[in-house]
């Protein structure tokens, strides 16, 4: 936060929104701006497959519903036709990765969408996903006033 906000007053708005491209064009020979750019590389490298198993896992319940899961741990699941599917799946996420990223181009599209991605789902489905896993245990302790606070408390932040 303090290197975004830093480098955002140095390059000021009407400027080009990847600002480390800014910095490589203002000071190619620099050493600190060409670490900084191998360490953005190293994150989208790392954080694709933190990506791309949510949405295998998505795409195998939407399209194959009544079959064996890829991700299921049992003796059944470890056929060649479950296995075709897992690496099907993974060439097709991959395959139109990078379409997208051969299209868009611009690296502050791919992290703008993912940070408003994962920012929603952090603030809004996750607290709610717990509460449906956990709550059933916890149920019996608490009062029907007590439960309706996770409602109305999501409605406090959505205003």
């Amino acid at each position: 936060l303090i290197v975004g906000g830093l480098s955002y007053l140095r390059f000021l708005p009407g400027e080009d929104g990847n600002v480390l491209e800014q910095m490589i064009a203002a000071e190619p020979s620099s050493v600190q701006i060409q670490i900084a750019s191998l360490a953005m590389s190293v994150v989208v490298i790392l954080s694709f497959p933190l990506f791309t198993w949510p949405i295998r896992f998505s795409l195998d319940r939407l399209l194959f519903p009544n079959s064996i899961s890829i991700y299921d741990t049992s003796l059944e699941s470890r056929t060649w036709k479950v296995k075709v599917r897992f690496y099907v799946l993974t060439v097709i996420i991959v395959g139109v990765a990078l379409l997208i990223a051969t299209l868009v181009g611009s690296l502050e599209v791919v992290f703008g969408l993912t940070g408003a991605t994962g920012g929603a789902l952090i603030k809004f489905i996750f607290p709610v996903l717990c509460y449906w896993k956990v709550g059933p245990l916890y149920r019996e302790k608490f009062t029907n006033h007590q439960n309706t606070a996770l409602p109305i408390w999501q409605k406090i932040i959505l205003i």
